[in-house]
């Protein structure tokens, strides 16, 4: 039974790999890169004129009107989003959007450690959904504490010494090597 040849070609395409890209002067890597810092750029703006419209319209000076970190996402724009026409759809969109951010950012996590400890440890690939469900147990539990009432100010000091610190934690690593 022969195959057909256009059915065959289009199979060779979709499974051969093309890597002769040059990663630092790769056309996509710089549509990437600057696509990032024009998003970061226009979202600068829009931030910085939705807390200004909401201080005018709240009489209010600029620094009033809300203090860095979660209050942007959860105070600032629920009250800018509820003043737009149709404003129950852009609500539901704007936490759609937050949900998928969470949830993206966990499964990179994830990703992450289960890899890390993988290409560690050799051994326990054998044994991925195990390791797996350690990860997650692990990271539900140093998770929990963010479910209490002291969750916020536990956030910011965890935050503020990851911050600081990961420049020391990064070279105490590299010298240990």
């Amino acid at each position: 039974m022969a195959s057909h040849p256009k059915r065959q070609k289009s199979c060779q395409l979709l499974i051969s790999n093309n890597y002769v890209h040059s990663c630092f002067l790769n056309r996509d890597s710089l549509i990437v890169a600057i696509s990032n810092i024009l998003t970061s750029f226009f979202a600068g703006f829009v931030i910085f004129s939705v807390i200004g419209f909401l201080a005018h319209e709240l009489q209010v000076e600029v620094k009033n009107v809300v203090d860095q970190g979660a209050g942007l996402a959860f105070i600032v724009y629920p009250e800018v989003v509820a003043r737009l026409p149709v404003s129950p759809l852009w609500s539901l969109l704007f936490f759609v959007m937050l949900l998928t951010l969470g949830l993206d950012s966990q499964f990179a996590l994830m990703e992450t450690v289960t890899t890390a400890i993988l290409d560690r440890f050799p051994n326990l690939r054998d044994y991925k959904i195990w390791v797996v469900l350690i990860v997650a147990v692990f990271g539900y539990f140093g998770g929990l504490i963010f479910t209490t009432n002291v969750s916020y100010v536990t956030f910011l000091t965890v935050y503020s010494l990851l911050e600081c610190d990961s420049s020391i934690l990064i070279d105490m690593y590299q010298r240990s090597q």
